[in-house]
């Protein structure tokens, strides 16, 4: 009875954090973007218009997310999750370096000097890796350690920051019909690689949470307290979009661009609501999902 009380009252808590999940996702929006966008870039077969204006959207959206962070109370006064509070300042400075070396990359690219362009690439992809880490390391998950966290977060700035930017491309199909397919079969690809890393880390999750001491059992996961968010976070956030990014590599194929826009639409609907869930589940519960 009193585990079942500790769940269900962490559970209330976690959505306390909703302020900090939002902003987290927003923020790994613009940072596993940028990662999408540079690999497609290092592809030779997209438009510059191409990578500028997705650039300045996602540098856009990070700089609300690190704006919003930098405003937001202390994080333990939000969640009950365990909090280490010397790597909150190091995740935000480093977060503030991405987006100005972001911001550097794309005048970069807009004056075509190639290669100022990859060495910023390469400064602003290890600043960025180095706040989704260090934003990590400021939540360890109980019983997992740092590490996982980290590969959680990182995991979910890809398949998010990876969506958004496909979806973009998709778009801009429209605008150059005749562009080469294979940056966007790239990035699709990426897609499938970070939700099946995260489908085998929820399984990990479900896995080892039986060993560990804490208050969520597998139980609580599959059929208790954690079990609405839990199922939506696998089955809405990581099944369906792994079936819609399935259709949308068979329509790209088939120069099919319009259809594969309109199901990276959904797969962006999708994923975003599974890394909610899935960071619900993180601060109310301590998995790494």
């Amino acid at each position: 009875m009193l585990a079942s009380l500790a769940v269900d009252s962490s559970a209330g808590a976690a959505f306390l954090a909703i302020p900090l999940i939002t902003l987290q996702a927003v923020v790994e929006i613009a940072i596993g973007g940028f990662l999408a966008l540079y690999l497609t870039d290092l592809s030779g077969k997209v438009t510059r218009g191409f990578i500028v204006s997705t650039g300045a959207a996602l540098l856009v959206v990070g700089a609300i997310g690190f704006w919003g962070q930098s405003t937001l109370p202390n994080p333990e006064h939000l969640t009950d999750h365990p909090f280490n509070a010397d790597w909150l300042a190091p995740s935000l400075r480093l977060t503030a370096v991405f987006l100005a070396l972001f911001f550097l990359y794309l005048v970069a690219a807009y004056l075509r000097p190639a290669a100022l362009r990859l060495g910023l690439g390469l400064l602003t992809l290890a600043a960025g890796s180095g706040a989704v880490f260090t934003t990590a390391l400021a939540f360890p998950t109980p019983g997992f350690g740092p590490l996982v966290s980290g590969i959680s977060f990182g995991l979910s700035a890809l398949v998010v920051g990876t969506v958004v930017t496909a979806m973009l491309l998709g778009h801009w199909y429209l605008v150059v019909p005749n562009l080469s397919t294979t940056p966007l079969l790239a990035l699709l690809g990426l897609i499938t690689f970070g939700l099946c890393g995260e489908v085998g880390l929820a399984a990990y999750a479900v896995r080892g949470v039986a060993g560990h001491s804490q208050t969520v059992r597998p139980h609580d996961l599959l059929a208790g307290s954690f079990a609405v968010p839990f199922w939506i976070h696998v089955g809405v956030g990581l099944a369906l979009p792994l079936l819609v990014t399935g259709l949308a590599i068979q329509s790209t194929r088939l120069r099919s661009l319009m259809s594969a826009t309109g199901l990276l639409y959904v797969a962006v609907l999708l994923t975003l609501v599974g890394q909610v869930t899935g960071k619900v589940i993180f601060f109310s519960g301590g998995l790494p999902l």
